[in-house]
């Protein structure tokens, strides 16, 4: 019986240590936005702020990635948007409600709102940064580590048309078609 209640107190005492350090790293990605130009400053912000100093990426980049959702492909990268730009990544409609999954094994360096990206998740994932934007709730928070294919977020319809993630893969900076590194399903 004393086992039992040593390992419920290490289970409480982590969880303790786990909601302090998530609530850290949520006041870091408010700062990070708030400072922000573009998404690259927002990358550099949280990056330096969930790892501050300490080299944490012991890991290869990845080679492939979990596909985040499942849906039907609207947007491929670097096609042309509505608003005349160029994508960057890709965009996929999908489900209300439906789950969304860490495409990577990594931190989780920023999790919050930022313009027009709306509610936006950004994991690092050792030189590889994966960017994703458009769902609803986050079941994470900055600071917090994921395996690829962990939930992270659902999926919100705003509008009459139903919701839609944008996936963005940077690797080093440089942008990555998304494509080329989602696993077959």
């Amino acid at each position: 019986m004393a086992g039992m209640w040593r390992s419920l107190s290490s289970i409480l005492i982590a969880a303790l240590i786990l909601s302090t350090g998530t609530a850290a790293g949520a006041q870091e990605s408010a700062s990070c936005a708030k400072a922000a130009r573009d998404v690259g400053d927002i990358i550099a912000c949280a990056h330096d702020a969930v790892f501050s100093g300490a080299a944490r990426c012991e890991t290869t980049p990845p080679k492939t990635l979990v596909s985040p959702v499942a849906g039907r492909r609207v947007l491929q990268f670097e096609q042309p948007t509505l608003y005349g730009a160029t994508s960057k990544g890709i965009v996929v409609e999908t489900a209300d409600d439906a789950a969304v999954r860490a495409p990577v094994s990594g931190t989780i360096t920023f999790a919050s709102e930022f313009r027009s990206y709306g509610k936006l998740l950004i994991i690092d994932a050792c030189g590889v940064v994966v960017i994703v934007a458009g769902t609803g709730p986050f079941a994470v928070a900055a600071g917090q580590s994921v395996a690829a294919g962990d939930e992270v977020a659902r999926m919100r319809q705003t509008r009459a048309e139903l919701p839609d993630l944008y996936l963005e893969v940077r690797e080093r900076g440089r942008l990555i078609d998304p494509d080329g590194l989602l696993a077959d399903e």
